[in-house]
C-alpha cells in the first residue's frame, strides 16, 4: 500500500487539493495551462502527467469524461485523494503508465493536455521521481519527442492538444514536427522568466 505524506493543503477556483511529498507541485507552467484551458462541454479529455490532479479537476468542470495518467504511482495516489476530496470520481479515471501506455488502442480524445518534463538535464541528475517530473534528457525533448511521434493516433478529427514547453527545449523542433504531420500549431500564451519562457502551444487536427 502506497502512503502519501501530505505537505500542505491549498485551494484554487473553488477546488481543494493537497500537495504530497515526491509529487510535482502545481507551478507557473501548471497555471499557464489551467488559465488557458480549451475544453468544451461534453469533451472526452486525456491528461498526461496529472501529478496532483489539479488540471484534470479544473477540466472536469466542462469535460464529460477525463482519463488522467501518470508514470508515478505516488502521484496517482495523491491525485486520487484530491479527486475524492472534490467528489469527482465519476468524471475522472486514473491510469498508471508512461505517455500512451495506459491508453486503449481504440480510444480517441477531443482534447489531450500535457505539461511534460521539458527542462534539459544530464541523465545522472535524474535519480528520483520528482526530478523526472521536470527534466527530460540533455536537450529537454525526450518525452516531448516521443509524445509528438504518437499523439495523433489518439486524437479525434478536429481534436486539439494543449502542450506546455520551455524555450530551453527547442520549441522550433515542436513546430517543425507538427508541420510535418500537416497539422496546425500556434502559440496561445507564454510566461517570461529571467532565464526562459514557458510556452503554451495549441495543436489542431483540422
Amino acid at each position: 500500500m502506497i502512503l502519501v505524506n501530505i505537505l500542505k493543503e491549498l485551494s484554487y477556483k473553488n477546488l481543494k487539493y493537497i500537495i504530497c511529498e515526491g509529487v510535482y507541485e502545481p507551478s507557473d507552467d501548471t497555471f499557464l495551462l489551467i488559465d488557458n484551458l480549451m475544453v468544451n462541454d461534453g469533451d472526452f479529455v486525456l491528461e498526461i502527467g496529472t501529478g496532483t490532479g489539479l488540471v484534470a479537476m479544473i477540466a472536469s468542470q466542462q469535460a464529460k469524461k477525463i482519463i488522467a495518467t501518470d508514470v508515478s504511482s505516488l502521484a496517482l495516489k495523491c491525485a486520487s485523494q484530491n479527486i475524492k476530496l472534490n467528489d469527482l470520481t465519476s468524471k475522472i479515471e486514473l491510469r498508471e503508465g508512461q505517455l500512451f501506455e495506459p491508453i486503449h488502442p481504440n480510444e480517441r480524445f477531443d482534447v489531450i493536455l500535457i505539461n511534460p518534463p521539458y527542462l534539459p538535464a544530464d541523465s545522472l541528475e535524474i535519480d528520483d521521481t520528482l526530478t523526472q517530473s521536470w527534466s527530460s534528457g540533455k536537450d529537454g525533448r525526450t518525452i516531448i519527442d516521443e509524445f509528438l511521434q504518437y499523439f495523433d493516433n489518439y486524437l479525434k478529427k478536429h481534436g486539439r492538444v494543449q502542450l506546455i514547453q520551455s524555450s530551453l527545449s527547442m520549441p522550433e523542433e515542436t513546430i517543425r514536427a507538427i508541420n510535418k504531420k500537416g497539422m496546425k500549431i500556434e502559440k496561445i500564451s507564454e510566461k517570461n522568466f529571467f532565464y526562459e519562457k514557458i510556452i503554451l502551444f495549441l495543436i489542431k487536427n483540422d
